[in-house]
């Protein structure tokens, strides 16, 4: 059995629980957590596992995970520690804002995800970067971006993007397509989140 998710309405009112699964096969509205970790001049996103079942070894936000049927978004903060091994100093998370987003993939098992997604932010020292581990093995990889770029990037004002692995010190080119493919509007909040960040 996978998890089982709250889902709400289009109005974020409550509708009852279901399975994940369950969930993006019938595009059932649903919460996420989501945060993006920054310091002075970088933001940091996640390179996904090459065995995860959705979008393996795309990048994503920095740390991302469903609310499940029990938890509060400050339950889902646990995110961090699960996918980066940091233990956040909770004073230092930000609610930016609550995105709507959606991913509609047509196929043999379509996928439908439409979420309320509340992006938090989160200043990241450097000793929090040295303490990174993938315990739980769904992220392989932390790609640094410089945070100029990166807007103008998810501005569309730039085709591709150089960032450096947090893990290797490897230089990667990337362009949109290896993001996991939320709509444009969505990475253009991204976008102006890390701007203000």
């Amino acid at each position: 059995m996978t998890e089982q998710l709250r889902i709400v309405d289009m109005n974020r009112n409550y509708k009852g629980v279901m399975d994940r699964d369950e969930v993006h096969r019938t595009g059932e509205w649903h919460e996420t957590f989501q945060c993006l970790l920054f310091d002075e001049n970088f933001v940091y996103f996640q390179r996904r596992a090459e065995d995860k079942k959705d979008f393996p070894d795309m990048l994503d936000i920095s740390v991302g995970g469903h609310l499940t049927s029990d938890e509060t978004i400050q339950d889902a903060y646990r995110e961090i520690k699960e996918e980066l091994g940091i233990q956040p100093e909770t004073s230092r998370l930000k609610l930016a804002e609550i995105i709507k987003a959606e991913i509609d993939i047509e196929g043999i098992d379509r996928y439908i995800d439409r979420e309320f997604a509340h992006v938090h932010t989160y200043h990241v020292t450097d000793d929090e970067l040295q303490q990174i581990n993938f315990e739980d093995q769904e992220v392989c990889d932390l790609i640094s971006f410089e945070k100029h770029l990166i807007v103008q990037f998810f501005n569309m004002e730039l085709d591709e993007l150089e960032g450096i692995s947090v893990m290797t010190g490897d230089e990667t080119l990337v362009r949109m397509e290896d993001f996991v493919p939320h709509a444009a509007d969505y990475y253009k909040k991204i976008a102006a989140i890390i701007k203000a960040a």
